[in-house]
């Protein structure tokens, strides 16, 4: 039956390439923020990733202003790496759940001898 030589023998031997294909889609879905820059008006809408972007161009304004380190301007660079943390985390949290297919994907298409 097609349908069993599809689940039994093509689906778990692609598994690696799928999920990798699947990592790649999240990531690229995750840090996309030109779209929803560029669409959303409500800022109760926006994602993670144009909070971010705001405040990195905002920081960026901010110490070409001001030659002199005033306590703003660090506690500005703080909130900034912080949201850069917290923009990571997903990413840190799905990759090792995913880095087994890519374990498996290789010893499958290793050379045994």
């Amino acid at each position: 039956n097609e349908w069993q030589i599809l689940f039994k023998i093509y689906l778990p031997l692609s598994t690696a390439a799928l999920m990798t294909i699947t990592l790649y889609y999240f990531v690229s879905h995750w840090n996309a923020y030109f779209w929803s820059m560029m669409l959303l008006q409500s800022d109760s809408k926006i994602p993670l990733q144009v909070v971010l972007k705001k405040l990195v161009v905002q920081m960026g304004v901010m110490s070409g202003e001001s030659a002199n380190m005033d306590y703003t301007v660090i506690s500005r660079e703080t909130v900034v790496y912080a949201t850069m943390i917290i923009g990571i985390l997903p990413m840190m949290i799905v990759y090792p759940f995913v880095q087994k297919f890519f374990v498996k994907g290789v010893m499958i298409g290793a050379v045994k001898q």
